[in-house]
């Protein structure tokens, strides 16, 4: 009896104890609420954020980052001279980190009342020039409450979780930097998120959400690192009282970011269009096809980051030959395929001549539809098809196709209807180094090289080694060329080709340094 009289007190006042706990929560999320909004509802709001410089990361915050820690582990057994160049790239490597959100801008758009939100994000593009654009439509709910348009704005963020629906509870006080907490947390995405509430002020200073990536891309997992965001300078705009300045923290990062609010609008209805989604980086793709000489033409796919670009001939037969850089995506495939179609008619393309190698074959299917001959390098490595046979589906592909003769693979040099494949890198001191391909055209005296030396940074020479290796081999074996056809260009209007002199000039301006202690690797 005595036992059971026991256990029935403990979960009478368990139960007691956890309604206690979350009646405070809600108590204290209520008056910060009544702080934050002065009795008023928040409906809409537009915000802007611009990336400030980046902090670093408190040490007390930090945890072991398993690539920086390779990285390490690494230079214990290498020579000397090599260890300087791996300190040096792990440098370069941090400062990219501090670099990778300078300048980036963003609008957010929120209608609280429909639970549309809308975010406009723009980075700038030296390579391209001006800003690249891109836009994200949410509709709030429970899986989309931690997005950024909401974690952004502590008033909207308290007024969501302040419902009835979301469950609450009271962790207890805390001191941080010698000022007192109240610790409320809510359960949000199905995870307990704590919010840091000033005992005396009753504005929301931090946010701290716990995450676990159970999939590293380097290491195992599960890896346990926290999310937080650092709510200052609070001011009032309209009767909100929101902050100036955000500062985001993650755990597994060696950086901070660091935002810079301007607060729009408050309460101000949007159109309805202000939510409608951008067509995404697919359905923008377009091609054109330019002629550059009599049964020479070059198509360009643009709607991506890098404009890509094909060389197109037209044989004597009629016939079309494709030599571009065939994309694992059949959209792009397709479209490319139907804008070729489109220029030539009846004339089929009778081959594509691929300058990289293949990642996938279902992607490709469209041509293989149309008895299209795709000639590619072979995979190497840990990528070649002795060791990749990961999906039965591209298997049965690759044998249907090879048997049906329309796809042959090389890793010797040839030449056969006025196509030579130029080797750049016939010696690789890697297994998995990949074979690296330019064709020549001999009798129209083209070569089509996998670069993209056409950018808007005007300080950026850009030179691959590839470009040096193919010039090395143009000089020694005097082969008769008068253009260059690249696969991609940054900007839009780019040259449709090079002239063999300006490539030549290109080359004898290039780093040789870098040239060299990049074939020492």
């Amino acid at each position: 009896m005595k036992h059971f009289v026991l256990v029935f007190i403990l979960v009478f006042f368990s139960g007691f104890y956890v309604k206690a706990q979350e009646s405070k929560a809600r108590e204290i999320v209520k008056l910060a609420v009544k702080k934050h909004t002065l009795d008023k509802k928040l409906e809409f709001y537009e915000l802007k954020a611009d990336y400030d410089k980046q902090g670093k990361v408190p040490a007390s915050l930090t945890q072991p980052d398993p690539l920086l820690e390779l990285i390490d582990s690494m230079m214990e057994s290498l020579p000397d001279s090599e260890k300087v160049e791996l300190i040096e790239a792990k440098k370069h490597m941090l400062d990219d980190f501090e670099d990778f959100w300078a300048g980036q801008k963003e609008d957010h758009f929120v209608d609280l009342t429909s639970g549309a939100t809308a975010l406009i994000f723009r980075r700038p593009s030296p390579l391209r020039g001006g800003m690249d654009s891109s836009k994200v439509v949410y509709y709030i709910d429970n899986r989309h409450l931690l997005i950024e348009s909401i974690t952004n704005n502590p008033v909207a963020l308290l007024q969501l979780i302040s419902t009835d629906s979301t469950e609450l509870h009271y962790s207890g006080p805390s001191t941080i930097d010698n000022k007192d907490f109240f610790i409320v947390q809510a359960k949000v995405q199905g995870k307990w998120v704590d919010f840091y509430i000033d005992q005396k002020t009753y504005l929301l200073q931090r946010l701290t959400i716990s995450q676990v990536d159970n999939h590293p891309l380097i290491g195992k997992g599960p890896v346990h690192y926290k999310d937080i965001t650092l709510y200052k300078d609070y001011q009032n705009k309209a009767g909100f009282l929101v902050p100036q300045n955000i500062e985001e923290i993650s755990s597994r990062s060696p950086v901070t970011r660091r935002k810079k609010l301007m607060w729009v609008s408050f309460n101000k209805k949007f159109t309805t269009s202000i939510f409608d989604s951008w067509p995404n980086y697919m359905e923008k793709t377009k091609c054109k096809i330019e002629k550059i000489e009599e049964g020479l033409f070059v198509m360009e796919r643009s709607g991506d980051y890098i404009n890509a670009r094909s060389l197109l001939r037209v044989n004597h037969q009629g016939d079309v030959e494709m030599f571009g850089d065939l994309t694992n995506n059949d959209v792009f495939n397709k479209k490319e395929l139907e804008a070729v179609k489109l220029e030539f008619g009846k004339h089929r393309v009778k081959n594509v001549f691929n300058v990289n190698a293949l990642s996938g074959l279902l992607s490709l299917s469209c041509f293989f539809t149309e008895l299209t001959h795709v000639i590619a390098p072979k995979s190497v490595g840990i990528f070649s098809e002795e060791k990749l046979s990961y999906n039965p589906k591209e298997d049965s592909m690759r044998i249907a196709v090879r048997s049906e003769g329309l796809l042959t693979t090389f890793d010797k040099e040839f030449q056969n209807e006025g196509v030579a494949a130029l080797i750049l890198n016939p010696i690789r001191d890697y297994e998995n180094d990949n074979i690296w391909v330019a064709y020549y055209l001999p009798n129209e005296k083209v070569v089509y090289l996998d670069a993209n030396p056409y950018s808007a940074d005007k300080n950026s020479i850009n030179v691959r080694p590839s470009e040096k290796l193919l010039y090395d081999i143009i000089k020694s074996r005097a082969l008769k060329v008068e253009k260059i056809i690249f696969t991609g260009a940054y900007m839009n209007n780019a040259p449709l080709f090079m002239k063999f002199e300006d490539f030549d000039d290109r080359i004898k301006k290039m780093d040789l340094s870098a040239f060299e202690k990049w074939k020492k690797r």
